[in-house]
């Protein structure tokens, strides 16, 4: 049976590590680092203040999230800008 059928690429073989820039593992980490930048920062208006101080500081939130999602994409979006003209070389 060819490696065609079996659904799997030909550098695709078990037990290899990820390659950790991939559109997926840097999208994957790009979301990540946002939540993570985001729950620190309302774990430290919730310390410093009430529950008040969150709402108080939404748009706050809300622009952290949109920077994190912005920089996920110009992430994702220069990876894929470097890796086209290696793809699609004659």
């Amino acid at each position: 049976m060819e490696r065609a059928h079996q659904g799997m690429a030909e550098d695709d073989e078990p037990g290899r590590k990820p390659d950790l820039r991939s559109p997926a593992i840097l999208a994957a980490i790009g979301v990540v680092a946002t939540l993570v930048l985001a729950s620190v920062v309302v774990m430290a208006l919730l310390q410093t203040g009430d529950a008040k101080a969150i709402s108080e500081n939404a748009a706050v939130i809300g622009a952290l999230l949109a920077l994190g999602g912005v920089f996920t994409t110009q992430l994702v979006v220069v990876h894929l800008r470097i890796g086209a003209p290696e793809k699609h070389t004659i």
